[in-house]
């Protein structure tokens, strides 16, 4: 899936605000990180989903570009950051690499953190008045994908290779919209044995209550045996979701509430994508989620759309 081209800036600043759109930077950066700055200009005005860029070392805010509006987006995004810091540090055990990219995806549209480096961070402010909460919403896309495209840059810029967030750009991996749900009936069960797959989505449970109800993997596959690094067996993933997925509806809701201002409450899709696949959240209902992994970054959209249509009723049309 190609990132598109950022558009040229117009000749009039980028604004859906009437006019109040802003540059500000703390005073620590003085005369620092200027082609940054430069960059996130660039984006800004070439993409118009999104309404705010935010750069953060750890959770200090550093500077900003974007709408003004009515909302301390500034202090959103250290509270998010700092809410994703805290997950990240509990994601390291499983081997799988930093937190490079998290979406998440409200009633309003989204927010999409993404890490240049370590303890730096993009956060953006991509809103959808139409949100499905889905990876098919193209607004929504279109602004994280372009996020991702501007991350790559400004790591090229100092001599860092790309990490490929939400595995966008491998022109070479096939269009994750190419894929076509199957035909297994309405039982919950038989639906994620028909879409696990050792390449694309490896890990699927579902959770009542925090309680782990179903869970399923395709681990012991022979295709899947090359993503198993030295120390990180089957059994030990097996173990780590089973402590970490049971506390993941503490973390989505603590991540909501920061930034339901900015994005709109009821938060049904969460990503945690990292360096080495994602892991994706998506509400059922108000006592269910369920959660898919990936274990390969090239397809970290493909598993993501399987992960969001076993969310969805039988019956629900593919959005």
């Amino acid at each position: 899936m190609s990132i598109p081209e950022v558009q040229e800036p117009p000749e009039v600043p980028h604004t859906d605000d009437g006019g109040r759109t802003t540059e500000r930077t703390a005073p620590h950066i003085g005369d620092t990180m200027g082609a940054t700055r430069g960059i996130f200009r660039q984006y800004m005005a070439g993409v118009p989903h999104l309404r705010r860029l935010a750069h953060y070392t750890h959770t200090d805010w550093d500077f900003s570009v974007g709408s003004t509006g009515d909302l301390d987006y500034d202090t959103i995004g250290c509270n998010v950051v700092a809410a994703l810091t805290r997950v990240n540090d509990l994601l390291a055990p499983v081997g799988t690499g930093a937190l490079i990219r998290t979406v998440v995806h409200g009633s309003r549209g989204a927010l999409i953190c993404a890490s240049i480096v370590e303890g730096e961070q993009v956060v953006a402010v991509a809103p959808d008045p139409t949100s499905r909460q889905s990876l098919r919403d193209e607004p929504t896309r279109l602004a994280d994908m372009a996020v991702a495209a501007m991350v790559t840059e400004i790591r090229d810029s100092f001599g860092q290779r790309p990490q490929a967030p939400g595995g966008y750009g491998r022109d070479e991996v096939p269009d994750p919209f190419a894929w076509t749900p199957p035909d297994a009936g309405s039982a919950l069960e038989s639906r994620i044995r028909a879409v696990l797959d050792p390449v694309e989505l490896q890990y699927v449970a579902v959770l009542y209550d925090g309680s782990m109800e179903l869970v399923r993997d395709v681990f012991d596959e022979p295709a899947a045996e090359v993503y198993f690094r030295a120390g990180y067996t089957p059994a030990v993933r097996r173990d780590f979701y089973a402590r970490f997925l049971p506390t993941l509806e503490r973390h989505a809701q603590e991540i909501g509430g920061i930034v339901n201002p900015a994005v709109g409450r009821g938060l049904r899709r969460l990503v945690l994508d990292v360096q080495r696949g994602a892991i994706y959240y998506y509400r059922v209902d108000p006592r269910t989620y369920l959660v898919g992994v990936t274990l390969n970054q090239d397809r970290v959209p493909h598993a993501d759309l399987k992960t969001e249509w076993l969310s969805r009723p039988p019956s629900a049309e593919v959005p």
